[in-house]
């Protein structure tokens, strides 16, 4: 059985479903507004994922020798694969309690290193890989269609020079969905959360 509405009942219901579009349509922007903004303020998200845990102090490796980075990721420009050995190491020099950085990368600006008359230090060996790199689309980011977000992952490892041990190793990576984002400024904070991942070994 077929129930039938009133002509009278369906105009006042549509009424006031006009009425209400603009206001549906107003949350709607409003929400997306507020969306966004919060997107561009904290569009960036940070991974850490120790491989193997810092579970005593570094405070004993008064040297810290930096390796230049091997690059898996064909599609990362070589200025930015220099920018990105610069930049850990610029943070790692840092680092609380002050250890000497030493760069065994004959690219860097200036490549240090320890006499060889000099006796042994204990020193701890810094290496890795970059494991990816997805400058992604800025124009696509700026109409939200997903997956554009520019991302970096590293994997690095922390042994002991003298004996060959692994005391320290961990996955970063760092996103960046933001409009605004850069490949630079993504590696600087990659190369932030590097140093608090060495910094804590050395809190121990």
């Amino acid at each position: 059985m077929s129930v039938t509405i009133p002509v009278a009942k369906r105009v006042v219901v549509g009424g006031l479903l006009v009425c209400l579009l603009p206001v549906l349509s107003g949350c709607t922007w409003q929400g997306y507004v507020v969306a966004r903004g919060v997107r561009t303020a904290t569009g960036t998200r940070a991974q850490v994922h120790p491989i193997v845990p810092v579970t005593s102090t570094l405070r004993t490796y008064r040297v810290i020798e930096t390796h230049a980075l091997e690059n898996l990721v064909p599609g990362m420009p070589s200025e930015l694969e220099q920018y990105l050995n610069d930049a850990l190491a610029q943070q790692l020099s840092q680092v609380e309690s002050s250890p000497t950085i030493v760069r065994s990368d004959p690219d860097s600006a200036s490549s240090d290193a320890l006499a060889t008359d000099a006796p042994a230090v204990p020193t701890l060996a810094f290496e890795g890989v970059i494991d990816d790199y997805d400058p992604g689309y800025a124009s696509l980011r700026l109409v939200e269609l997903g997956l554009n977000h520019l991302v970096v992952t590293v994997r690095i490892n922390l042994h002991d020079k003298q004996t060959g041990q692994t005391v320290a190793a961990a996955s970063v990576t760092v996103e960046d969905n933001r409009v605004t984002a850069t490949s630079k400024e993504m590696i600087n904070r990659l190369a932030y959360h590097v140093r608090t991942f060495v910094e804590a070994g050395y809190a121990k």
